[in-house]
């Protein structure tokens, strides 16, 4: 249960390795935003928030960035007040 609902109010501070967000920017100022999934000499994949995944070809890639920060807003950013974060977290609980 602590885990749980740390996890919600705080989504930043477990994230697990291979789950960091990356922003990834071509040469023509295009950007992808997601989880990295291959760093080859040939592409850079990143799958996006949707699921989609993005072949970008590494000589079109101008920067990486790697975030510290969860994909998952906090409840704060959602607009969550302490009982709504109660409520989905025995929500939750329950499934």
């Amino acid at each position: 249960k602590n885990a749980l609902l740390g996890a919600i109010i705080n989504p930043s501070e477990g994230i697990a390795f291979g789950y960091e967000p990356w922003l990834i920017t071509t040469k023509t100022g295009q950007t992808y935003y997601g989880f990295l999934v291959s760093d080859g000499e040939q592409a850079v994949v990143i799958k996006g928030v949707t699921g989609q995944k993005h072949s970008i070809p590494t000589d079109k890639v101008a920067s990486r960035r790697q975030y510290k920060t969860s994909l998952m807003p906090s409840p704060q950013a959602m607009g969550l007040n302490s009982q709504q974060v109660a409520d989905l977290t025995a929500f939750l609980l329950k499934q």
